[in-house]
């Protein structure tokens, strides 16, 4: 028994000295809260993840290494700290750190701003200006290639070039001044989804150019003030409606288009509100990396700044993807899309915080490099990492040192080999989180959508106000296999209506049961929220006469009659707007309730979603058209369907009469009904509607040798 005891105080005394156990692991892309949870099983302690931490998508593998070492590289990845607590280790970064890492960030920025400016500022001293084609009729009209050009035409051209050449170095003294007026300091300070704006004549909602700028102003229209006098009454009308008009107020805009890239714009309007000219200052900013897709497939692997053992390694492609790029290639080159296995397809995204299925090709590449430098290895990988499944869908092969390279280009990233560890983590932190898709709220609306069978405005509205814009490529794939209702809105309103969505769902219950009746929704009313997001659907303002295109077949808008000419706008831009104008504006909605159907029971809805009669119509033709044979002899029978209502709300944004923004949103709701119904049981106004497109789909086929007339098309459905 004594012996016992001993014992048991030895182990005792051992264990509250030793370090944590030796261990060996290995994920592919998977969530970093799985990933540490997992972690602590085999260390045999507490290992907790602070909730900011929990979305980052970690690769790990590790052979044999003490625990605490592992704990501390998977800090280091995460940019964050390691501490002891009473239960075990915790992760996550202070909001000391947090303060630290954002003015570092912020530094960054504005030396990537400084560099890329210094290295483009010569391709921006010649303007191109919109009003710089006030000459082209004059080119237009000269004489045909090889004939002789009178004395008359000589003498005119050579005026016309002197007068050009005179208002092109005037102008390029104005951008120069503007553009040095604006700091890299200025541009950097302006956040995502966020705009600043300079006036010669500034409201309160706008910053003031300086002196340096307003000086530029006056000696350009001093300029095109001599250039006037000095115009005859021949050429005074064409120049004094474009090169040659003073300019009254002039606008610079700074939008964040990306996480390191804005657009920096001015534009010039004369003293009754028109525009004369737009002039990018400089071109997407910031974001100067290529994507190594844009290269040949031939073209020799780009340089990278690791040394690696065997740069042509191959990265193999997952299976899953190996299928869409079958797919993928055969639409994109005009052969008819084979029939893939829609149950492989969608069980490689059923799981993402387990295991990300875009993150296949990254953690192969990363797995690779490990081999390579023979050592282990912890990364943080960012969704822009994901883009490397591009080689798999484009059938290019995708070896270690073109992947490398790719890894090392993106922005966000620092991926270094030392020491027998690969470690990657972000170069900006503070961005991380605005740049991740949030994947278990994705997989919630997908489970939503599959069990309902649609999705409504709120749920989308809902789901994109926490959406992160900066992850396109990511966005697109997860939207066509978890949530293809997600993506209707491409072919019912447009893809940039993601900002009418936000609106929509960040009004409160009654504004929204009072739009969706038809009642105006005062601005003075709104949150502060709903009130930057009804200014971004306004953006570029334009006219709210006259037929909404939305509502009218995505494959028959055009009736071959040009648009009316649109009245001028004051100035094109919110922020030139009295205050008072703005918290007179309103939102005003208009229902439309039409039929919609789902495919069931193939592979190919995988890819569809919800369709109206007229989307219906054009895939029914595909199947029967002899003159879609080759498409026909693949495509799947539609034979049974998942009857449902479409509610679209046509929204107005109206600032001051006539001018203002709209967009269109959309919502269904399906039957409960999985197995769905044949054709014929379908709601006889949708089949109705869908026999009526057939017809004008036949007549726009037969219409290739003269002009096709083009049935109107009338919305099913009532008007609450």
């Amino acid at each position: 028994m004594r012996s016992v005891f001993l014992l048991l105080v030895a182990f005792s005394a051992i264990s509250r000295g030793q370090e944590l156990p030796n261990i060996s692991y290995e994920t592919r892309a998977a969530n970093a809260q799985i990933v540490v949870r997992d972690l602590a099983k085999q260390l045999g302690t507490s290992v907790t993840i602070s909730s900011d931490l929990m979305r980052e998508i970690l690769v790990v593998r590790v052979k044999n290494v003490a625990g605490k070492v592992v704990l501390e590289k998977l800090t280091e990845a995460l940019d964050a700290e390691l501490t002891k607590t009473e239960a075990g280790w915790r992760i996550e970064r202070p909001s000391e750190l947090r303060k630290k890492q954002l003015t570092e960030d912020q530094r960054k920025l504005v030396d990537r701003l400084k560099e890329w400016i210094k290295n483009n500022e010569e391709g921006q001293k010649e303007p191109q200006t919109s009003a710089a084609s006030a000459g082209s009729s004059f080119e237009e009209e000269q004489q045909e290639p090889g004939e002789p050009m009178t004395k008359e035409q000589t003498a005119a051209q050579k005026r016309y070039a002197e007068l050009y050449t005179k208002h092109r170095e005037g102008s390029a003294k104005l951008w120069k001044a503007i553009r040095s007026g604006i700091s890299p300091e200025t541009i950097a300070s302006v956040g995502l989804n966020q705009r600043l704006v300079f006036s010669n004549t500034p409201n309160s909602r706008q910053r003031a150019l300086n002196s340096a700028s307003i000086t530029a102003i006056r000696d350009y229209n001093q300029l095109v003030e001599d250039l006037r006098k000095s115009l005859t009454k021949e050429e005074e009308p064409e120049w004094m409606n474009g090169l040659a008009a003073p300019i009254t107020r002039l606008l610079v805009t700074i939008k964040r288009a990306g996480p390191f890239s804005w657009e920096v714009r001015a534009r010039g309007f004369s003293g009754n509100h028109e525009e004369r000219f737009t002039q990018g200052l400089w071109p997407s900013i910031g974001d100067s990396r290529n994507s190594m897709f844009d290269e040949n497939s031939s073209a020799a692997a780009p340089d990278t700044k690791l040394k690696l053992n065997k740069p042509t390694t191959v990265i193999p492609s997952p299976g899953a993807f190996k299928l869409l790029s079958v797919f993928v290639n055969a639409v994109s080159q005009g052969s008819p899309p084979p029939m893939v296995d829609q149950k492989e397809m969608l069980a490689f995204f059923r799981e993402p915080a387990t295991n990300e299925p875009l993150g296949q090709s990254a953690t192969s590449s990363l797995f690779a490099l490990a081999d390579d430098q023979q050592a282990n290895l912890v990364a943080a990988v960012p969704d822009d990492a994901f883009t490397l499944e591009g080689a798999s869908i484009m059938n290019r092969t995708l070896d270690l040192q073109r992947a490398v390279s790719a890894l090392e280009g993106l922005p966000l990233v620092n991926l270094v080999s030392k020491d027998n560890w690969v470690v990657m983590n972000s170069a900006f932190p503070s961005l991380g989180a605005h740049c991740r898709l949030d994947r278990e709220s994705l997989q919630a609306l997908g489970k939503k959508e599959e069990s309902s069978g649609g999705l409504s405005m709120l749920d989308k509205g809902q789901f994109l106000l926490t959406y992160p814009e900066y992850s396109t490529s990511l966005w697109q794939v997860y939207s066509m296999f978890v949530v293809p209702g997600l993506m209707g809105g491409m072919f019912e309103g447009g893809s940039d209506s993601s900002e009418v969505y936000r609106f929509f769902a960040s009004l409160s219950p009654p504004d929204r049961d009072q739009l969706t009746s038809g009642q105006p929704v005062p601005m003075s009313r709104l949150s502060m929220e709903s009130r930057n997001l009804f200014e971004q659907c306004i953006g570029e303002i334009s006219t709210i006469n006259g037929e909404n295109p939305e509502l009218r077949s995505w494959f028959m808008r055009w009736d071959g009659e040009e648009k009316a000419e649109e009245e001028p706008c004051p100035y094109k831009d919110v922020t030139d707007f009295a205050q008072h104008v703005i918290a007179q504006s309103f939102a005003v909605g208009n229902v439309v309730t039409d039929h919609v159907a789902k495919v069931v029971g193939n592979d190919l809805s995988l890819f569809l979603g919800t369709l109206d009669a007229e989307s219906l119509a054009m895939l029914k033709q595909m199947r029967e058209s002899p003159e879609m044979a080759q498409w026909s002899s693949m495509m799947p029978e539609f034979n049974r369907f998942r009857p449902g209502t479409r509610t679209r709300l046509d929204l107005k944004f109206v600032l001051s009469q006539p001018y203002g923004g709209r967009g269109l949103i959309n919502g269904t709701q399906m039957s409960a009904d999985t197995q769905g119904v044949p054709f014929n049981r379908l709601p006889r106004p949708f089949q109705d509607a869908v026999k009526k497109a057939e017809e004008a789909y036949k007549q726009l086929m037969q219409g290739a040798g003269g002009e096709a007339p083009v049935v109107p098309t009338e919305q099913p459905g009532t008007k609450p």
